[in-house]
């Protein structure tokens, strides 16, 4: 039986750089981003003199390293890096006892799982599921603090193995049933590594749970914390009990009458961001997804001399068991990559990636960040470890008061009313060959609003042919397709973070468009859309709407700027096969002149058309 080694804690980096003055490294990119194939020139510069060591790698321990060294008399030293692998890379450079790091990424968006998803993976965790079922709750619960705004209690679940889960739950003052959140915690085993989540609780209106995925009292240490932990079988690898506590704690949740029952957010950061995202996936009662820096992801890195995700479970299966181990560990921790919950997770969610980060290292991370389906957040850090950035909380904040209307009315008066980044590409589309489809993509922060040097790009992520953007760097614009079949469009925008050039933060989300045979125009791509009128056009005093349907829908009108703000929106209306008719006016002399694009959404898809 095996025992996680490595310490990992909040608010410990355990990054070697020293970033001081006397070694400056920049590349020509201000975001550092390059796609693979690209040859990255490093600039290094100091006023200091000596040989010069550097390394550039995937990460600290891991891949083929490219290393030299070198006598520096000064001026601009270049290094040059041809790229041939997705990735995040690492400079190292030593000069004079100094030590500098600088990582750049490479095809971000193209880093994937490098291991295959097991066939089995969801009835393995559909098995684990109906064991944990299986188990009477038992729950037994301890009041220990109340004030003005909210009640604070202890709480304690029976799971499998005669194993429990502790934490607590503050449920905010107030009535109505509110939003609730769970935080899993980071890597540790001491006493007290969780506490209730008031703050949460108060500025947020949420019911919010915090768990330890120990079997002991949280005011305890676990004497076997992370044992028994046999990385060659999945049913003795220790995180299934760890995953295993975070949906027996979203049972006892549901028992709570103050919850709404339809919005949870589950958040974590390194180990917790792990399991966050693996309860996210298994657990479809989680709603929004919050991770830092997490861990459990591209567990099999190491076999394609690519960085591995925290715990390194091969590395540690190669010195327990030697080579036979390494195979079986190969096998079993796929059922606990994060890579493969976050496919089946199509929420909002936020994330957070350093690009300095040792423990749980960029590009573990972004293997499961491009596999989320649903609109992502996502911040990057330069010059961070493993570190939450200190915007963290506060995001957190705002991202649960973007996404929960019960979150914006907490009963702490002097909450911030602030919303966090928000992208949305639109609803999905019909067309045909030679009619091209109206995108009518949404982005910003604190509402819909696009600061200054933000980037906007539509791009091609699947489909049989070619796509044609009428203009790719703006939110509303069309798209044309040469070839049939179901294809999958990305909108991306950057908000390179103007108060702090050492992050960015990079909105995604993606629309499904499916193209039929044939070149005329569409006429139905509601599939029940029998007629539609939109008049004047153009128009100076109102802009008229007629819309027929040939069977039932709720179907929603809305009206888009040229940057792709909502000015106007009508609906739901229900409409019926005996109540076919949709009649809507708009007054729009108050808008100033352009171009607007008019949605009719419903369940089915969405007609849009320029006015």
């Amino acid at each position: 039986m095996m025992r996680l080694l490595t310490l990992l804690l909040v608010g410990t980096t355990l990054s070697v750089s020293l970033f001081g003055q006397q070694l400056q490294i920049s590349v020509d990119r201000p975001l550092r981003n390059y796609q693979v194939g690209e040859t990255i020139v490093f600039k290094f510069e100091s006023a200091l003199r000596g040989p010069l060591t550097y390394r550039i790698g995937y990460a600290e321990k891991t891949g083929l390293p490219t290393t030299a060294t070198v006598d520096y008399y000064g001026g601009v030293l270049e290094i040059k890096y041809p790229t041939k692998v997705a990735s995040f890379l690492l400079l190292k450079v030593q000069l004079a006892g100094q030590t500098a790091e600088f990582g750049v990424a490479v095809g971000r968006d193209e880093i994937k799982a490098l291991a295959e998803e097991p066939g089995d993976f969801d009835a393995f965790w559909t098995r684990q599921k109906g064991k944990l079922a299986g188990v009477p709750l038992d729950l037994r619960t301890e009041k220990i603090g109340e004030s003005d705004l909210s009640t604070s209690y202890r709480f304690s679940a029976a799971q499998i193995d005669g194993r429990r889960v502790y934490g607590y739950y503050v449920i905010p003052k107030g009535g109505g049933a509110k939003p609730a959140s769970l935080r899993i915690p980071p890597y540790g085993e001491s006493a007290n590594i969780v506490s209730p989540d008031t703050e949460l609780a108060e500025k947020a209106n949420m019911v919010a749970f915090s768990i330890t995925i120990h079997n002991a009292p949280v005011s305890q240490q676990d004497p076997r914390a992370y044992e028994p932990n046999d990385p060659r079988d999945p049913e003795k690898i220790y995180y299934r009990y760890a995953v295993l506590a975070a949906i027996r704690a979203i049972d006892v949740l549901a028992t709570q009458a103050e919850w709404n029952k339809k919005d949870l957010l589950v958040y974590g950061d390194s180990q917790g961001g792990g399991l966050s995202i693996l309860t996210a996936g298994l657990d479809k009662r989680v709603t929004l997804l919050i991770e830092s820096v997490g861990a459990l992801s591209q567990l099999n890195g190491e076999k394609f001399d690519q960085p591995s995700g925290f715990p390194y479970y091969l590395t540690a299966a190669e010195d327990a068991y030697g080579a036979t181990g390494v195979e079986q560990a190969s096998r079993a921790v796929k059922y606990y990559d994060a890579i493969y919950a976050a496919r089946r997770f199509t929420g909002p969610s936020m994330h957070y990636s350093n690009y300095l980060d040792a423990v749980c290292p960029p590009a573990t991370v972004y293997a499961a960040i491009n596999a989320v389906a649903g609109p992502k957040v996502v911040l990057h850090s330069f010059n961070l470890g493993h570190l939450n950035p200190p915007t963290m909380f506060e995001d957190i904040f705002n991202f649960a008061r973007l996404h929960f209307e019960g979150a914006r009315k907490p009963p702490f008066i002097y909450a911030s009313k602030r919303v966090g980044h928000v992208i949305d590409a639109g609803p999905a589309a019909v067309t045909k060959i030679g009619q091209a489809v109206t995108l009518t993509g949404q982005a910003g922060d604190n509402g819909l609003s696009l600061g200054a040097g933000w980037a906007v790009q539509w791009e091609k992520v699947s489909g049989p042919g070619a796509v044609t953007f009428g203009s790719p760097k703006t939110l509303v614009t069309t798209a044309a397709f040469s070839a049939a079949g179901t294809y999958v469009l990305r909108l991306q925008v950057t908000d390179p973070y103007s108060d702090n050039p050492r992050v960015y933060v990079l909105l995604s989300d993606e629309v499904t468009v499916t193209v039929g045979q044939g070149t005329s125009a569409v006429t139905d791509p509601l599939g029940t859309l029998d007629r539609a009128q939109v008049y004047p056009n153009p128009a100076s005093t109102y802009l008229d709407v007629a819309a027929d349907f040939s069977a039932a829908d709720e179907i929603r009108i809305e009206l888009y700027d040229a940057i792709g703000r909502v000015v106007e929106r009508r609906g739901p209306f229900a409409v019926s096969a005996d109540r076919p008719e949709l009649r809507e006016r708009f007054a729009v002399t108050t808008l100033a002149s352009g171009d607007y694009v008019l949605v009719l959404s419903g369940r089915r898809g969405a007609y849009s058309q320029f006015v």
